[in-house]
């Protein structure tokens, strides 16, 4: 799916001021970048470059950033977004639109909020465990609180469908089926004869599933075969004609440390930047003085009157 975006020049001046500080905020987490910028759009009133592009994408996740940055039809259409957003900023200062108390105000709100989050980042940086103490937080969460580390009961199955929209379906399989029943093999049977496309290449394998995930004929099929190998009669779905066959179940299992391992590490992290981020705010609230006899007196003089 192409990421389109798109500027519309009816938005308000508060998403203009806070997407051209975005873009500040950007450029001054962005790595360095050796090359000279190069022109991407120019005008007589703005020219957008490379660094605008890095800056404007440098919140986005690594992987997202890269992929958008390496289409040059997803790049040109963000140049031209900056393009003419730069340009009705622009124009905004020529009519000194920027000079009113309000606008300025909300100019620095918008300036404190990045800067904030700049504090933040390092503090998330600082704050961030070493490998080793990542690993023995991981292993204790895992340890502590075993029953949210583990699989639930699934199931693997194989399938041969007929789609109901073809002509003599049920016949083709009962036909199949007594294939089946004089010793014909299931696997090569679905690569020849399955309308499933996913699945006929692997011999109709559908891999593991949880109770929920397939169709309730087919789940009900599923469930009255006893033996790993058994397949079913032919029953029908809204999607045609099955014969399904199961191939394993498994139980509720514990998962593996190595597999919750990362998300875990990850957690770690994040609880201790919540630890440090709350120490530095509780530490900034302690020495604040809020006036609430004031706090109160502004907001009753906001309160619309009932008519």
């Amino acid at each position: 799916m192409t990421l389109r975006l798109s500027f519309s020049p009816l938005s308000s001046s508060r998403h203009l001021v806070g997407t051209v500080l975005l873009g500040m905020a950007g450029a001054a987490c962005m790595p360095a970048v050796a090359d000279a910028p190069q022109v991407l759009f120019k005008g007589p009133h703005a020219t957008v470059t490379t660094d605008d592009i890095q800056a404007e994408t440098a919140h986005l996740p690594a992987d997202t950033r890269q992929r958008l940055l390496s289409r040059p039809d997803q790049v040109g259409q963000l140049a031209e977004n900056l393009f003419i957003q730069r340009t009705l900023a622009a124009q905004a200062r020529e009519q000194k639109l920027d000079q009113t108390t309000e606008v300025q105000t909300r100019v620095q709100l918008a300036k404190d909020r990045i800067e904030a989050a700049l504090v933040l980042d390092k503090l998330k940086d600082e704050a961030a465990l070493s490998p080793q103490n990542r690993e023995k937080y991981a292993r204790s969460i895992y340890k502590a609180e075993p029953e949210k580390f583990r699989a639930p009961a699934d199931t693997r199955a194989s399938h041969i469908l007929i789609l109901s929209k073809t002509e003599g379906a049920k016949e083709k399989i009962d036909g199949i089926y007594a294939q089946l029943q004089q010793g014909g093999d299931f696997a090569a049977l679905a690569k020849e004869h399955s309308q499933d496309p996913r699945s006929a290449e692997n011999g109709g394998d559908l891999g593991f599933f949880t109770k929920g995930r397939m169709v309730a004929e087919f789940e009900h099929a599923v469930e009255q075969l006893k033996k790993p190998g058994e397949w079913s009669k032919p029953f029908l779905s809204h999607f045609g004609w099955h014969i399904a066959r199961l191939e394993e179940r498994r139980p509720e299992r514990p998962l593996p440390f190595e597999e919750v391992r990362e998300r875990l590490e990850q957690e770690g992290n994040e609880a201790a930047f919540r630890s440090a981020r709350t120490a530095v705010t509780e530490a900034i609230k302690d020495k604040a003085t809020p006036d609430f006899e004031a706090i109160e007196a502004f907001s009753k003089a906001q309160a619309t009157p009932d008519r």
